[in-house]
């Protein structure tokens, strides 16, 4: 019904980004998992290891990867994260602010102004994040998408409620009439 698509073939589960997001909206993620990844694969051990800091978390002889897999599964909210935790507490608004701006240019993240204050500065950062995937959508040629919905047809393998094969034509005919 287009909530889910599941692989047979792979036994992989598919969910389309729009319902990632809304189950994102219902735990009150303001970013997706995905896109925490990114931010959080450009910053330093260092400033990894600020954030495991602030909750507490165990930073000695722990890896990068393990670093990063902690804060992704912590919960850790990424405003708060962004604005105080992956700062030393002596560090300045000044010094914040420029580490922000060096984030988005570290993520390239291409927006006409990025803010004055450290909250202008996170918002960019997850409004840009936020909107990447409708840049991808946007960005689609019809020749791509044409490309893309024959190998979807060839590849498909459904049956009626009958059990009788069907093509992927028939399928999407009959969920959408």
């Amino acid at each position: 019904m287009g909530v889910i698509f599941i692989n047979r073939k792979t036994s992989e589960v598919l969910i389309p980004d729009e319902v990632v997001t809304v189950l994102n909206q219902i735990q009150g993620k303001e970013l997706a998992d995905k896109h925490l990844l990114r931010i959080l694969r450009v910053l330093s051990d260092a400033e990894l290891s600020n954030i495991l800091k602030s909750y507490g978390k165990r930073i000695r002889g722990v890896s990068r990867g393990e670093k990063i897999s902690t804060i992704l599964h912590s919960g850790i909210a990424v405003r708060d994260m962004l604005s105080r935790d992956l700062f030393d507490e002596a560090d300045n608004q000044n010094k914040r602010k420029e580490r922000l701006k060096q984030l988005i240019a570290d993520l390239d993240i291409d927006a006409d102004k990025i803010g004055f204050t450290l909250d202008e500065r996170i918002d960019v950062i997850l409004q840009s994040l936020n909107t990447a995937a409708d840049r991808e959508f946007d960005a689609i040629s019809a020749t791509g998408y044409k490309e893309m919905f024959d190998a979807l047809v060839q590849n498909f393998q459904g049956t009626d409620a009958t059990g009788a094969p069907e093509t992927l034509v028939q399928r999407i005919r009959y969920e959408y009439e």
